[in-house]
């Protein structure tokens, strides 16, 4: 039994739907309100995957492991513990190694030369953060 009478309605919803969340977030977000932001930070991201699992026609995998990593960031970003930043930067960093080879799968580089010289600063700064935690 189908809810929606195409799927292109469904997927008007889901963007609509991301679009209210979101703004409800950032209000959320100059409040300050950390118990609704434990819910809404999640639900962007939930509803993320959703949209692309709907409306995409080739799906993959990689990107729901990205967007789960970003989710696991932005989790721990909330708390205001180092060890919780700590932890977030770290699965900021796998999220990141992730979409940057997912990225790198889908545009199909001839050359890698230039896209390694551009992570250089991201991996310097994330090393400077590493090594000045401890």
């Amino acid at each position: 039994m189908r809810i929606f009478s195409n799927e292109n309605a469904f997927v008007k919803l889901l963007v609509i739907l991301y679009f209210v969340i979101a703004a409800i977030e950032v209000a959320t977000e100059l409040v300050s309100f950390k118990p609704m932001l434990f819910i809404l930070k999640p639900l962007v991201l939930i509803n993320l995957m959703l949209l692309y699992g709907y409306s995409s026609t080739q799906r993959d995998l990689l990107f729901f492991v990205a967007i789960l990593f970003l989710l696991i960031t932005k989790m721990y970003a909330i708390q205001n513990s180092e060890q919780m930043l700590f932890l977030g930067i770290i699965a900021f960093f796998f999220h990141r190694v992730v979409m940057i080879y997912y990225i790198f799968k889908l545009i199909k580089l001839k050359y890698y030369i230039p896209s390694l010289i551009a992570m250089i600063p991201f991996l310097f700064f994330f090393l400077l953060f590493i090594v000045t935690y401890q």
